[in-house]
């Protein structure tokens, strides 16, 4: 069985776009096998029509009840990230194109919900980041008088800085993205 592995980057709120792309590689013939977030294992398989779908459990622990309720309802296990689960299903000629594991704007707006709780998760690091240059402004008042010291704890910070503005960036369009499905989930719902 022949293997690839591609390269490709999806932010928390592309899980949509995942799904399709996923399912996009099973259509020409790669069936997804794992990934590590930034590369994805595909073996190849006959060209067949799949649906993927990803589904964002907040333990991240694979429990045999958890895979068994969406194997009831026809999805296949494939692999687990983090806290994403991976599942497929094949398309049956003459059923509806979206075919979901969520059943209903409900579930799908609850699905965005665990998502936005966890990208909260993600902003600590920012949090330590923004610690870490108030203990590089510190050290620049010890060695007041040293510039060797004193421009090396300016220039440290200032890269830090710029980090911490980069990922407040990319968590506040997360956000919004995700903001913006929940509410159109919640829309349809009424």
């Amino acid at each position: 069985m022949e293997k690839r592995v591609e390269k490709r980057r999806f932010q928390l709120s592309e899980f949509r776009e995942e799904a399709e792309w996923l399912a996009a590689m099973q259509k020409q013939g790669w069936k997804f096998v794992s990934t590590d977030g930034r590369s994805y294992e595909f073996a190849s398989c006959k060209k067949e029509e799949w649906s993927y779908q990803l589904d964002f459990k907040e333990d991240g622990a694979v429990d045999a009840d958890y895979i068994q309720l969406f194997y009831d309802y026809g999805w296949e296990y494939v692999f687990h990230y983090g806290k994403w689960f991976y599942f497929r299903k094949k398309k049956v000629e003459g059923e509806e194109n979206d075919v979901s594991i969520f059943s209903d704007n409900e579930s799908k707006a609850e699905m965005c919900k665990r998502v936005m709780n966890g990208q909260f998760l993600r902003i600590i690091p920012l949090y330590l980041i923004m610690l870490a240059y108030d203990y590089f402004t510190f050290f620049t008042d010890v060695f007041r008088g040293d510039t060797f010291w004193n421009g090396l704890a300016q220039g440290i910070g200032i890269g830090l800085m710029l980090v911490v503005a980069f990922g407040f960036g990319v968590f506040i369009r997360e956000y919004l993205k995700l903001n913006t499905m929940l509410k159109s989930f919640q829309q349809l719902e009424k």
